[in-house]
């Protein structure tokens, strides 16, 4: 995994936008507001709502605040194979499955022999 950005994540946030409601009576609310207002460097609509927040509403296309985002690798998964007593080995994906299946059957055919 890496880390990724919100258009690569498809972040909901990124693609439709959102709302953060603060309260501005606090002064943890002002820092926040005043964050947003004139460094954060994202564009929005600010309202206040019935109960007297301040409602910041988000235009789509626009990172979110502090969210980590990942993303697979651009290449194959490599898995590690350990055997008892001996050094680790390791393969790619579809390697891996394959031997685990040949492994699988030989079990089964050796319990079936008794």
């Amino acid at each position: 995994m890496r880390r990724a950005t919100c258009e690569e994540a498809q972040c909901p946030h990124y693609l439709l936008g959102w709302q953060t409601p603060i309260d501005e009576a606090t002064g943890f609310g002002q820092g926040q507001a005043r964050y947003i207002r004139f460094e954060s460097g994202r564009e929005f609509k600010e309202e206040r709502n019935a109960v007297g927040l301040t409602v910041f509403t988000f235009h789509p296309g626009q990172t979110c605040f502090g969210r980590k985002h990942y993303t697979t690798l651009d290449r194959d998964a490599i898995f590690e194979k350990l055997r008892p007593g001996r050094e680790p080995v390791w393969m790619f994906g579809q390697d891996w499955i394959d031997d685990s299946g040949e492994m699988f059957y030989q079990i089964g055919h050796l319990r079936a022999q008794g």
